[in-house]
């Protein structure tokens, strides 16, 4: 993602739904950019704060707690928008689209990965995947195009990577499986099966087309 966005000190990043922020670490490692972290959970955000001081990048990067359908900031205030498969949780994609536009400088890009049904996906054939990311639907490339246009955001690039979800999605499964005993010590046998079930479909729909992911480049 980094690889075609120009990053220097000079630039101000906002990472929407930033985890942990091994993101916004390797931007400001990588680049000395000054990033701003934003994520609803205060475990993660506390976790991040203390891996940004413990590798010495206090100083470029803050974290907030909040949601990205309500960015507390000004207008034209970043240069940068970056998100990781963080938009698929929002139950107001256009809000998100909308609030990541409006704090945009003018020419500044959003930089995004997030988890998608294919334009010609059935809903009703997701369910298994929906359930395990308590969702009620997915967005498509073509939903997505339609909001950021309307928010003002024209695309630039699209880099289709979705050979890559079930690849990841069966390494998962792979590795919960190697680990169920262990795993069986700290949550319900019925909830592991339901978490192995959710990997499987993810792995099926992936191969069979019905998922897209990859990384979307669009500018203000």
């Amino acid at each position: 993602m980094a690889a075609n966005l120009t990053l220097d000190g000079s630039v101000r990043v906002l990472d929407l739904g930033s985890g942990y922020g091994g993101a916004s670490r390797h931007v400001a490692k990588g680049y000395g950019s000054h990033v701003t972290c934003l994520n609803l959970s205060e475990v993660e955000n506390d976790h991040n704060r203390k891996r940004n001081e413990e590798e010495g990048l206090g100083h470029l990067i803050d974290v907030l707690d909040g949601t990205f359908e309500d960015l507390p900031f000004k207008d034209k205030t970043f240069d940068v928008v970056w998100s990781q498969d963080a938009i698929v949780h929002s139950g107001d994609h256009g809000r998100v689209f909308a609030e990541a536009a409006r704090v945009l400088a003018p020419g500044g890009k959003l930089v995004f990965t997030d988890l998608l049904a294919a334009d010609h996906t059935p809903v009703e054939t997701l369910g298994p995947i929906l359930r395990r990311l308590h969702l009620s639907s997915m967005g498509t490339p073509g939903y997505y195009r339609k909001l950021a246009a309307k928010a003002g955001l024209t695309e630039l690039k699209f880099d289709d990577l979705s050979e890559q979800l079930p690849i990841h999605y069966a390494r998962v499964l792979e590795e919960t499986e190697r680990r169920e005993a262990e795993l069986l010590k700290r949550i319900s046998a019925d909830y592991l099966e339901r978490m192995k079930a959710g990997l499987r479909e993810w792995v099926a729909r992936g191969q069979a087309g019905d998922l897209v992911w990859g990384i979307h480049y669009y500018q203000r």
